[in-house]
């Protein structure tokens, strides 16, 4: 992964975790930022800015739906 995600500093701004976040999100996803075959601008910005609500007002985000494999792994 990037060197950029290596070091959060304390106080860091929202946009510095927004940042780092679209990193964890891109690579969570398989999608390169940095290589050839890189992200288009629209999924870029659209998940920056997603990134940078989420960090600004979690609470802002709509509840997920855990995936049935782990909500059948809890009731056991």
């Amino acid at each position: 992964m990037s060197e950029m995600l290596k070091n959060t500093a304390p106080g860091a701004s929202c946009e510095d975790v927004a940042l780092k976040l679209l990193y964890l999100v891109a690579w969570g996803e398989n999608i390169d930022l940095e290589g050839w075959a890189k992200a288009d601008r629209d999924w870029i910005l659209g998940t920056y800015a997603e990134c940078l609500r989420a960090v600004k007002d979690p609470q802002s985000r709509p509840p997920v739906a855990k995936p049935a494999s782990v909500a059948v792994q809890q009731k056991g």
